[in-house]
């Protein structure tokens, strides 16, 4: 309930400013206008929409193949790298306006710069009492989760780089739609290898695990691929 009330109020306000403080007046848009509007964030949608079915496959993957109490041990593990990677989007969400305004490679490299350090001492911490965390976050001191953890924690040094190389660097500078593509070419690589540790009976949490890791830096070498590519940071 308190889940649904925090966004319904949230809209609610949001409306309330755009319409009195900025006096944004509302209309209904024609057809053309929706299927416009359709087409247009297509690639996006895809592109969201490939993420959401490749983060939550590997327990589905796990759980048909494993049962509950593997999935149990992954999915613990899971919780904690989600909320490190979840650090990141404040800043990615508060950047993109600002890079897609001011174009600021300069600054952009020194947050790309200090954020991938932080990033990374960040998942030293987390490797090195991994034991320590999962027990006091979930009262559990299971081998399985203790090891699927420092696994998922590796490609904590991938997330920030390429989250910040996403939306923040390459959409904001003019590249929106290699952007989504490389998240889409992520999610069917991931899919693909996950099928094929499915029948032929390779499927374990620590393999599912690992592919998360190869996901994560084969996101990573992609976005830096664009980089250069375009040349942006020679800008």
């Amino acid at each position: 309930f308190f889940y649904v009330f925090v966004f319904f109020l949230s809209g609610v306000l949001s409306l309330g400013l755009v319409f009195y403080i900025f006096n944004v007046k509302f209309s209904f848009p024609s057809i053309i206008d929706l299927k416009k509007s359709l087409l247009n964030s297509s690639h996006f949608f895809l592109s969201r929409a490939t993420v959401s079915l490749y983060t939550t496959c590997n327990t589905i993957i796990i759980g048909l193949t494993l049962g509950n109490t593997m999935t149990g041990y992954y999915s613990v593990s899971e919780k904690i790298y989600q909320a490190f990677a979840s650090l990141i989007n404040p800043l990615t969400q508060g950047l993109y306006p600002y890079m897609a305004k001011n174009k600021n490679v300069h600054v952009f490299k020194k947050i790309l710069k200090y954020s991938t350090l932080s990033g990374a001492i960040i998942v030293v911490f987390t490797i090195i009492f991994a034991e320590a965390i999962i027990l006091i976050l979930f009262n559990t001191n299971s081998d399985y989760s203790v090891n699927v953890l420092k696994i998922l924690m590796i490609s904590g040094l991938a997330i920030i780089p390429s989250y910040l190389l996403g939306y923040p660097f390459l959409a904001a500078l003019g590249h929106t739609k290699y952007t989504n593509n490389t998240v889409i070419l992520v999610g069917i690589n991931h899919l693909i290898w996950i099928l094929i540790l499915y029948f032929t009976g390779n499927i374990s949490v620590y393999t599912v695990s690992s592919l998360v890791v190869i996901s994560e830096f084969f996101a990573l070498s992609l976005r830096l691929f664009g980089v250069k590519r375009f040349k942006l940071f020679k800008i």
